[in-house]
Formats: C-alpha cells, structure tokens, sequence
C-alpha cells in the first residue's frame, strides 16, 4: 500500500516537472486529446484510485488527520 501512494507522489512530481520544462507541449496534447473520453475515463479513475487509497492509508496512518 505504502509503495502505491509513493508512486502516486512520485508520478504527481514528474507532472509537475515535466509541466515547468514543456508547458506547451502538455498542454497542446491535451488540447488536442480534449474530445477523447478514453483521456477523461482514465483520469477520473486515477482520481478515484489515488481517493480512495488515501482514504484507506488514512485509517492506518498514526496521523491520519494530516492525511
């Protein structure tokens, strides 16, 4: 469980870096990948992934209101 969560962080950083050095060409593909529902369908389950494991570390967690 724990190295789902550091996976999740770890991809969420290299967003975030990938983000400051190509803005342009993220944001192009998605632009151009905006009408694709498979695009939509997959982030709203990695949302509801990353959710959920959350919630569930949370109640494991010794400071689960940090959480």
């Amino acid at each position: 469980m724990d190295l789902i969560i550091i996976l999740f962080g770890v991809l969420i950083i290299l967003a975030g870096i990938g983000i400051l050095i190509k803005p342009d060409s993220i944001f192009d593909y998605l632009k151009r990948e905006s009408n694709n529902y498979k695009l939509h369908i997959f982030a709203i389950t990695l949302r509801l992934i990353l959710g959920v494991l959350l919630i569930y570390y949370a109640s494991i967690s010794h400071y689960p209101i940090a959480i």
